[in-house]
């Protein structure tokens, strides 16, 4: 592969473990359930993040059974991530799928992980074992300022980026059939994601008559932060989208 995502933050999501994470809501596209996070741990005025949602891959009982013996769903993923080949890459995974992340440390030779950063109270020692010299930083409670203090590279004092000014991309990945290259195909997923944190906001001198005009409620942000989620088997859904106004 040509392109080199440097020292991208990748978070794991939907592997064995079945509920969210306590940084990730509940419910909604991956975009918008970790769009706290990013707003968290992101440089605001550019920062790549990708969210990898095992989930589509296969069900969390086949993802337990290939930690204990890996198959079908995990070489997928080491072909994935052969072909997303990022240089000095951070992962932030929970503590129940770390196991998901070690093949992935040293693939022909090449070591594209840098930093390891796992989730919740319990780690297994036989996995950190096998990290070797990668960066290991375990954090048991992992709440937004906590996850903060890890990931986040600037000054403590900056002000976090509003969710009006991210910027939500889904990329699918395919091999070219003439040149063998890989081929990244971006679609802007943004306005199906922010439609989901609530109802539009919708100027209300649009919306009212003439004679009782009224001031506009607030304006467009600028895009500052890269998000992109990923999708194996496939490309990531669009959601509902809403025509901006």
């Amino acid at each position: 592969p040509s392109h080199v995502p440097r020292q991208p933050l990748l978070v794991i999501h939907g592997a064995s473990r079945e509920e969210a994470p306590v940084y990730a809501s509940a419910s909604g596209h991956i975009c918008r359930r970790y769009a706290d996070l990013v707003r968290s741990v992101a440089e605001p005025e550019h920062d790549n993040v990708f969210f990898l949602d095992l989930s589509n891959v296969a069900p969390p009982s086949e993802w337990k059974a290939e930690m204990q013996r890996p198959g079908r769903a995990t070489r997928m993923l080491e072909k994935w991530f052969t072909r997303f080949n990022p240089s000095d890459a951070t992962v932030l995974v929970c503590s129940e799928d770390l196991q998901v992340v070690l093949p992935l440390l040293n693939i022909g030779g090449e070591v594209r992980i840098g930093h390891v950063v796992v989730t919740g109270p319990a780690v297994p020692q036989a996995a950190v074992q096998s990290l070797g010299a990668t960066k290991l930083t375990a954090v048991a409670d992992p709440t937004l300022q906590a996850l903060r203090d890890v990931l986040f590279k600037g000054s403590a004092d900056e002000e976090q980026p509003p969710l009006s000014s991210l910027h939500f991309v889904a990329v699918e990945f395919s091999l070219d059939p003439r040149s063998k290259q890989l081929v990244q195909t971006p679609t802007n997923i943004t306005a199906g994601v922010l439609h989901q944190a609530g109802p539009a906001v919708v100027p209300t001198a649009l919306v009212q008559p003439p004679q009782q005009p009224q001031s506009a409620t607030g304006t467009a942000g600028s895009g500052v932060v890269a998000v992109s989620t990923m999708d194996l088997s496939k490309k990531a859904p669009l959601g509902s989208v809403v025509d901006g106004v």
